[in-house]
């Protein structure tokens, strides 16, 4: 396989897997949402999201709230992060906290783009 096709093999595992993991944190959103429902003294309360990285290897966790979650995907092209973790031939950091970084895909990264 040719470098060119070497890495566009890469990028699609890396959107593929931050996919994945942000998946997976919209269902636990979901959960925390209905707990919220029930006990609303829990919305400000900082729950763990797995960091969507592109990275397979990583299990990093973020603590933060469903509010500061559902925030970071204000488009279907951000991911929400651990601070560093970031591919920067296929994204850019759009906002720095603390304990969490937002990243946005460049422009055809995204499948469909």
């Amino acid at each position: 396989m040719s470098e060119t096709g070497w890495e566009l093999l890469r990028r699609d595992r890396l959107v593929k897997n931050e996919l994945s993991f942000r998946d997976y944190n919209n269902r636990r959103a979901g959960l925390e949402q209905q707990a919220v429902a029930i006990d609303p003294s829990s919305v400000e309360e900082s729950v763990p999201f797995v960091c969507e990285c592109g990275s397979a290897d990583c299990v990093g966790a973020l603590m933060v709230t469903v509010d500061e979650y559902e925030g970071a995907h204000s488009t279907p092209n951000r991911f929400i992060v651990k601070p560093g973790h970031v591919y920067e031939d296929v994204e850019f950091v759009t906002e720095r906290h603390d304990h969490y970084w937002v990243v946005e895909k460049h422009s055809g990264e995204m499948p469909g783009d």
